[in-house]
C-alpha cells in the first residue's frame, strides 16, 4: 500500500481488509458532536437525535458515517436514533443522495427524489420506526434505538468521492385555524465513501460577471461587485484559496483575500458574490478572480494544483460624477452666452437666437 492510499485509509479512519469488505474503526475519541442536522430547527433538535452509534447500542461520538473502499466492497454499521421526550415518537428513517448547495452547505436531496449513488447503496428505504420515550429511573436517560445498515457500492461504480445523508424525518400536525398544516422537520448524519482508484482534481470558475457601484460623493472612490461559482469538475472533493484583484490606471491593482471555498463536492458548484471597495472611476478596469484548489479541506494534505483564474472588462463610470460634470459644463456655457452684450447686427441676432433655441 502506497503512501498516498495510506495517509487517506488513516484521515477516513477506516479498516479495509481483503474481502473487500469495509469497517469503521472507533472513533470515540473524536471532539465533534454525534447528531448533524440538516434542514432542522431547533425544536427538532431537541426532541430527537440521529448519529453514528456502537455495536452496543449507544451514540459513539462521531461526526459522521466516513468509508474507504473498491468497487463491490460492502460496508456494514449502524446509525442510532435518541428521543429526548417523555413519550414514544414514531419517526420515517431513510438514506438519500448529498449535495453541496449554491451557498456552499451541506444538504440533501428532498424526500420524494430518489437517490441515484451513495444514498441507493445504502440501502436504507423509507421505513417507519418508533423510538421508544426516555427514562427516569433509576436515571434520565433518553430513549434509544439501533438500526443496522449495509453499503454495498457497485462493482461498476468509479473512483471518487461521495456523499448521502441517513435522514430522520419527524412530522407533525399544527391546527392553529381551520385548516391543518403538517410541518415536516429533518435531522440526517452524513455519509461519506471514498472509493478508491484514479484520482482527478479538476476545478473551473465559471459565471463571471462584475459591475461597478460609484460613490454619491464624486471625490470618492467607488467599489467593484463580483459573482462568480467555483465549480468542481473533478471526482474528489475540493477547496479553494482565492482571491480577486481589480487592475486599473489609478493606483494599479487591488487585491482582496476571500475565505477559502469548500469542501465543495465532485459534479457541484458553490456561486460567491463580492465587493473590492476603494476603486476610481478611470472609465474601464480589469478584475480577476485568482483560485488556488485543495484536495479535501486541509490544503497541505494533498497534491499541489495549479491555480484558476478567470479574467472580465468592468466599465468604471461615476454616474453623479457625470451629471455634476454635465451641470457644470451647461452652466458654464449658460454663464458666458449671457456675458455677451447683445448687438445690431444680423449676425449677432441670429447667434442670440440660436442660444434661445
Amino acid at each position: 500500500m502506497n503512501n498516498g492510499v495510506r495517509r487517506v485509509l488513516a484521515t477516513a479512519g477506516v479498516l479495509c481488509v481483503a474481502t473487500l469488505t469495509c469497517a469503521p474503526l472507533s472513533q470515540a475519541a473524536q471532539a465533534a458532536p454525534p447528531v448533524v442536522t440538516a434542514n432542522s430547527s431547533p425544536d427538532t433538535t431537541r426532541t430527537v437525535g440521529i448519529g453514528p452509534s456502537t455495536k452496543d447500542g449507544r451514540l459513539d461520538g462521531r461526526p459522521g458515517f466516513i468509508f474507504v473502499g473498491r468497487p463491490g466492497s460492502i460496508v456494514r454499521d449502524q446509525v442510532g436514533l435518541v428521543n429526548y421526550t417523555d413519550k414514544p415518537v414514531s419517526v420515517s428513517l431513510y438514506s438519500t443522495d448529498g449535495f453541496t448547495s449554491a451557498t456552499g452547505a451541506f444538504d440533501v436531496l428532498p424526500g420524494a427524489d430518489k437517490p441515484k449513488e451513495l444514498g441507493k447503496w445504502i440501502g436504507l428505504k423509507p421505513q417507519v420506526i418508533k423510538i421508544p420515550a426516555r427514562t427516569t429511573s433509576p436515571i434520565v436517560e433518553p430513549g434509544f434505538i439501533k438500526v443496522p445498515f449495509v453499503v454495498r457500492v457497485p462493482s461498476s461504480a468509479k473512483p471518487g468521492d461521495f456523499a448521502a445523508g441517513i435522514v430522520m424525518s419527524l412530522r407533525t400536525k399544527k391546527s392553529s385555524g381551520a385548516p391543518t398544516v403538517v410541518v415536516d422537520r429533518r435531522v440526517g448524519t452524513r455519509v461519506s465513501l471514498r472509493i478508491l482508484g484514479a484520482v482527478n482534481p479538476s476545478a473551473a470558475l465559471t459565471q463571471l460577471s462584475a459591475s461597478y457601484q460609484s460613490s454619491v460623493n464624486p471625490l470618492e472612490p467607488g467599489s467593484v461587485r463580483i459573482s462568480y461559482a467555483f465549480a468542481n469538475d473533478g471526482n474528489v472533493t475540493l477547496s479553494a484559496r482565492q482571491r480577486v484583484s481589480i487592475d486599473g490606471l489609478v493606483g494599479g491593482a487591488k487585491t482582496v483575500k476571500l475565505e477559502n471555498v469548500g469542501p465543495v463536492l465532485p459534479g457541484d458548484k458553490v456561486v460567491i458574490e463580492t465587493s473590492v471597495p476603494g476603486i476610481w472611476p478611470e472609465g474601464r478596469v480589469t478584475a480577476e478572480v485568482i483560485a488556488d484548489p485543495f484536495v479535501g479541506t486541509d490544503p497541505d494534505a494533498g497534491p499541489d494544483l495549479p491555480e484558476i483564474t478567470a479574467r472580465t472588462a468592468v466599465s468604471a463610470v461615476s454616474v453623479v460624477g457625470l451629471i455634476a460634470l454635465i451641470v457644470i459644463v451647461v452652466g458654464t456655457t449658460l454663464v458666458i452666452r449671457r456675458g455677451r452684450k447683445p448687438s445690431d447686427s444680423p449676425d449677432d441676432t441670429a447667434d442670440l437666437l440660436v442660444m434661445v433655441a
